[in-house]
Parts: structure tokens; sequence; C-alpha cells
């Protein structure tokens, strides 16, 4: 098997895996927290590379998104998705 792929595989295993934990602690019942939760993950992952790497969508959060219910878990989605776009930059 490719490295890669095994690479792939597992990281989509922990994504699954922490987004699943995230909506087990939320702090209050939210209509599609679960639909929310991936979209702020993908809004951390987004980036722009120009010579060095900039986090385009984790600014975008950081100025632009207040939630009102779930905050915790909501930070905790875009920090990880941005965790998770460093640690892929950095493997591939």
């Amino acid at each position: 098997m490719n490295w890669n792929f095994n690479v792939s595989i597992i990281s989509t295993i922990v994504v699954i895996f922490v987004l699943v934990l995230f909506y087990r602690n939320r702090e209050e019942d939210e209509g599609y927290l679960g639909w929310k939760l991936v979209g702020y993950y993908i809004l951390g992952t987004f980036n722009l590379k120009v010579g060095i790497l900039i986090p385009i969508g984790f600014i975008i959060w950081l100025l632009l998104f207040y939630p009102k219910t779930n905050r915790i878990i909501k930070r905790y989605s875009a920090i990880f998705g941005l965790l998770m776009m460093l640690i892929g930059h950095w493997i591939y």
C-alpha cells in the first residue's frame, strides 16, 4: 500500500472521531450542530500558500464568527481544523 494512502485513512478516522467527541461534549442542544462542526473544521483548514502558508480560513473565523451557543466546541473545531491543516502541510 501507498504510505500517503495510509496517512489519509488514519487522518480521516481521527477527524471523524474528534468531531464526534466534540459533538458529544456540546453544552446545549442546537439544530444541525454536527454539520456546523464540520463547517468550522473545514473553515479552519482553508489556507493560502504564497511563499508562506497563510491560514486564511482561521483568520476569517477569528474576525467574523461569534457563535452564541456551543462556543467552546465550535472554537475547538476550528482550531482542530487549523492543526490538521498544519500537520497535513508538514507531512506532504
